[in-house]
């Protein structure tokens, strides 16, 4: 790797994930509809990532910058869906 690649690695900013979590009281349209206004998904990728939570338990939503991540997190929660963030570890 040459040094402007590594320098350049270590200067980016860490990423981290919005993860929703399943929740049953919330119905699939409604969360559809929250992701696509919140996380901007479109509808396709919004509802794989409804369909994902529903079997899953938890879906990555995005991988954003933690400003971000924490206002996603923020509008999520307010509109009654659980969410968390995590730090993403790719080196």
């Amino acid at each position: 790797m040459s040094k402007k690649k590594s320098q350049s690695k270590r200067n980016t900013p860490p990423s981290y994930d919005v993860i929703l979590h399943n929740d049953d009281t919330i119905t699939f349209e409604y969360a559809v509809n929250k992701i696509i206004n919140i996380c901007k998904l479109t509808k396709e990728n919004a509802e794989n990532k409804a369909k994902e939570v529903s079997e899953k338990g938890k879906v990555i939503l995005v991988n954003v910058h933690l400003e971000l991540a924490e206002l996603y997190q923020e509008q999520l929660k307010a509109a009654k869906l659980t969410a968390t963030i995590q730090k993403n570890e790719i080196v």
